[in-house]
């Protein structure tokens, strides 16, 4: 009867050192958790508009080109005079 006392005693030892241990793992683990989570809501909020100024950008950038290459408004000149009312962009 003293070895199951013994194993008995043992797994209460072990039982109560395992409970503080699995609350400050717990503790760190959520820690962790939420901390990714921010860095994901983070990276969603700063892409949608990032998104867009570069979509924005980009077109902006492409009208400018096509513009600039236009044969009507090839000169300094007819821009400064005619600007977006070239009669390519009609």
């Amino acid at each position: 009867m003293s070895t199951v006392w013994w194993w008995f005693a043992l797994a209460v030892v072990l039982l109560l050192q395992n409970y503080p241990n699995h609350l400050i793992y717990t503790r760190m683990f959520m820690t962790v958790v939420r901390d990714v989570e921010n860095v994901e809501i983070m990276l969603q909020q700063i892409t949608h508009p990032l998104l867009s100024a570069v979509m924005v950008l980009s077109g902006a950038r492409t009208m400018c080109g096509v513009r600039d290459s236009c044969s009507t408004c090839s000169t300094a000149a007819s821009r400064r005079c005619r600007g977006w009312r070239c009669s390519c962009w009609v």
